[in-house]
């Protein structure tokens, strides 16, 4: 998901990966194959359904970067300018002074194979 001064970047972003982009906010000449989701405050998906988001800070309230988080699958990423807080249940893994990169924290969930391979 983009949002944001990110959204600016869907069409690029969309021929570097074969991810389903979401652009939030208004879809443009930019957003290319993208989906455009128009919401308020709470995203309208399913927990742990994103792969990865970046927001600026016109895009994300508080709550907005909470939502963020709660959408975004464990072990994932969300990318957001330096001026916005680190909300909870992630982890910063890099920051300079435009940006922070940081990970969605969660169980770690063992499948069924590796666990009998293992004895648990």
């Amino acid at each position: 998901m983009l949002a944001g001064r990110y959204a600016l970047a869907a069409a690029e972003v969309a021929r570097l990966c074969e991810l389903q982009l979401v652009v939030l906010g208004a879809g443009g000449p930019g957003s290319g194959p993208a989906s455009v989701l128009q919401t308020g405050t709470v995203l309208p998906l399913r927990d742990a359904v994103l792969r990865a988001a970046a927001v600026d800070e016109v895009a994300a309230s508080r709550v907005r970067l909470e939502e963020f988080v709660r959408a975004l699958r464990p072990g994932w990423r969300l990318l957001a300018q330096s001026s916005l807080a680190l909300p909870g249940g992630v982890r910063q893994l890099a920051r300079d002074d435009v940006e922070w990169v940081a990970e969605r924290s969660g169980p770690v969930v063992r499948l069924g194979r590796a666990a009998k391979a293992s004895g648990a």
